[in-house]
């Protein structure tokens, strides 16, 4: 689903990756794709970064995992001096202050759903992202390859901070900081990088204020489609699939996939997850006491939860179409 188009054309000359991105291929950023993708995907971007879970932002919102930005970012930190050399192609090491600080708006600090929302939108409507060709290497951009030996001891020196003319001129602002130029003067890059202002005055964030307003419906499409996947693997259970695979994945996935989700006549889904989590843990249970219990326990939560959020796919679906009507 693509509620905004980018902005720029392809780039003939561009390098573009889809190996170990993290994102499914054929995917746009704001897609929900199926949960298992979404998972190998985090896994493999994990392993090809280098980074530890608390260094990296999943949410099953969006198709893609981010890194985590710190509250302040040094000079030191903006080096990413603990990812592997060979990830730095990804544009999302290389966010403009503008863009990476977390917004305030009613005075409170927008939380990780909608940041990884609002990024994302920013990346495919700057055109560093393409469903149909991957993510945009931004530093095959300024003549590195990072299958060049050589060129991965540049960047590994330049992340222990040996300046590099070429690193150091990567700079995604001219792309990615916009002022509508009915809200502002059409100056690019405004914004105070130490307080996270974005602009001044009435000047709003474009993708702020789209992620805002996207948030319920997206969380709600998320809730209602992966609780159709789920229902989809129980099935496979009670038609002879290993029960304890798919148990053992729900148990996995079920507390991150629904955390804040909320059906009438069901319990919360942090509080029903935690529980199907712990029952499952019990490696002890056979496949006919898993059957009975955690998986009996969780169709009617997953029916009641996919038929509650399934009217945020339609109010979606018809934004594309308005948006796509222009």
């Amino acid at each position: 689903m693509s509620l905004y188009s980018s902005e720029h054309e392809p780039d003939p000359a561009a390098r573009w990756r889809t190996a170990n991105s993290g994102v499914p291929a054929g995917l746009a950023l704001l897609d929900c794709g199926s949960t298992y993708d979404l998972a190998v995907g985090y896994a493999e971007f994990r392993e090809h970064t280098g980074l530890d879970h608390a260094e990296l932002i999943s949410e099953f919102v969006v198709a893609a995992p981010l890194p985590a930005y710190p509250d302040v970012l040094s000079e030191h930190d903006r080096r990413w001096p603990t990812v592997n050399p060979e990830a730095l192609w990804h544009p999302a090491f290389w966010l403009p202050a503008e863009v990476w600080v977390r917004q305030v708006r009613d005075d409170l600090e927008e939380p990780d759903p909608v940041w990884v929302v609002r990024v994302c939108l920013e990346l495919e409507a700057a055109g560093l992202y393409r469903s149909d060709r991957g993510w945009r290497d931004v530093l095959y951009d300024v003549g590195l390859r990072v299958e060049d030996e050589a060129d991965l001891v540049r960047i590994r020196e330049w992340q222990q901070g040996r300046d590099d003319p070429a690193l150091d001129a990567i700079d995604l602002s001219a792309r990615l900081v916009r002022i509508p130029d009915d809200q502002g003067t059409g100056d690019q890059g405004t914004g105070d990088q130490g307080t996270g202002d974005q602009g001044t005055g009435d000047q709003e964030d474009w993708a702020g204020a789209a992620a805002a307003g996207l948030i319920g419906d997206l969380l709600g499409r998320a809730w209602a489609v992966h609780a159709d996947e789920f229902l989809g693997w129980i099935v496979e259970a009670e038609s002879g699939e290993p029960v304890r695979q798919r148990a053992e994945t729900q148990a996995s996935l079920g507390p991150g996939v629904f955390a804040g989700a909320v059906a009438p006549g069901v319990d919360p889904g942090t509080e029903f997850w935690s529980w199907f989590s712990d029952i499952v843990d019990d490696l002890g249970l056979s496949d006919e006491a898993l059957l009975s219990g955690p998986i009996t326990a969780a169709k009617p939560w997953l029916t009641a939860t996919r038929a509650h959020y399934w009217s945020s796919i339609d109010a979606l679906a018809a934004a594309a179409e308005r948006a796509a009507a222009g």
